[in-house]
C-alpha cells in the first residue's frame, strides 16, 4: 500500500498534476480525500471491489448503510438512473452542483449499476436505491469525471 501523501490545494498552481495524481491514485485502487461544499470526504473508485471495501472499513460503515455516489453532473444522471421520473430530473437539475444527496431506485436494469460487483452494489444500494449527489468543489467535479467515486 503506497503512503499517505497530503496535497495543500491553497495557492497552487497547476490543479492538472493534482488532478492527475487523484485520478491515478483511485484508479490504483488507493482511497483520496476530496473536498466538497461542505466537509472533506474520502473517497474510491466504486468500480473498484477491494477500494469500495476499504473504503467502507476506514469510513467504519456496517453492512446496509449505503455509500453515496458523487457523479460529476446532472447529465451523467440518466447513466445510473434511466428513468429518474419529471421530478427527479427537474431537481436535480436545480439543485445541482451542491449539498443535496437525491436517492432514487437503482435497480433498472440498464444502468450503470448492473456492471458491478454485488458487493459494490450492496456497498452503494444496500436496499435498491442510491444516493447521488454532485458536489460543488470544481476540483472534485474534475476528478469525478475521470472515474466513478463514492462521496463523502
Amino acid at each position: 500500500m503506497n503512503p499517505s501523501k497530503i496535497i495543500n490545494l491553497q495557492g497552487v498552481q497547476n490543479l492538472d498534476e493534482i488532478i492527475h495524481q487523484s485520478v491515478t491514485c483511485l484508479r490504483q485502487g488507493g482511497l483520496v480525500v476530496l473536498p466538497t461544499e461542505t466537509v472533506y470526504g474520502i473517497a474510491a473508485l466504486a468500480s473498484n471491489e477491494s477500494a469500495v471495501k476499504r473504503l467502507m472499513d476506514v469510513k467504519g460503515r456496517r453492512d446496509g448503510h449505503a455509500l453515496p455516489l458523487a457523479i460529476a453532473g446532472y447529465e451523467m444522471l440518466s447513466d445510473y438512473v434511466p428513468t429518474p421520473g419529471v421530478l427527479g430530473q427537474r431537481l436535480a437539475r436545480r439543485v445541482w452542483p451542491g449539498p443535496l444527496t437525491l436517492v432514487f431506485d437503482g435497480t433498472a436494469t440498464d444502468s450503470f449499476f448492473t456492471g458491478y460487483p454485488l458487493s459494490i452494489r450492496q456497498a452503494i444500494m444496500p436496499e435498491g436505491t442510491v444516493g447521488l449527489r454532485v458536489p460543488n468543489c470544481p476540483v472534485t467535479r474534475i476528478i469525478r469525471r475521470y472515474n466513478r467515486i463514492p462521496c463523502p
